[in-house]
């Protein structure tokens, strides 16, 4: 089982004179689904170890969305609204390691990690251009991580 929450904000302010107007976009994003995994751990030595990790999820996302835009110093509504959808979302994470053991009680390791979280409502995917009457949620968002780790390890 796994459960993401993800909020982003995507916030412009115009100004003109001494009056600034706001185009505010708030989403959240309730992501609830199950995980699966696949590990494989070689030991071609007593000192050495590499393993390889593999993870997929599927999701249902509650993805939520405000939107408000003002004139005229926000004395002017042009659009405030929210607006609900439950989609689709996916998870892929794939992970590589390598260890060395110097001692019983101290290992030492580096690697890499991916992430990619996809079908997403990101907040500035869910700009109106044309401030129409259409209420919808762009879930076409997703969200990339990796890099490099490395640290040691002392076992009591």
């Amino acid at each position: 089982m796994r459960f993401f929450y993800v909020k982003e904000d995507f916030d412009l302010a115009f100004t003109r004179g001494p009056e600034t107007s706001d185009y505010l976009v708030e989403t959240k994003n309730f992501l609830y689904g199950m995980q699966l995994g696949w590990i494989l751990e070689v030991n071609p030595s007593c000192r050495w170890t590499w393993s390889i990790a593999l993870k997929g999820a599927g999701f249902l996302n509650d993805a939520r969305q405000k939107t408000f835009v003002g004139d005229e110093g926000n004395e002017i509504t042009l659009a405030d609204y929210t607006k609900e959808q439950w989609q689709g979302s996916w998870l892929i994470e794939g992970i590589g390691k390598i260890t060395y053991r110097w001692a019983t009680y101290f290992h030492v390791f580096a690697g890499y990690q991916a992430f990619l979280l996809s079908g997403l409502a990101l907040a500035p995917h869910q700009r109106d251009i044309n401030l129409t009457d259409e209420r919808r949620i762009d879930n076409s968002g997703q969200i990339v991580l990796d890099g490099l780790f490395a640290g040691v390890n002392f076992s009591f």
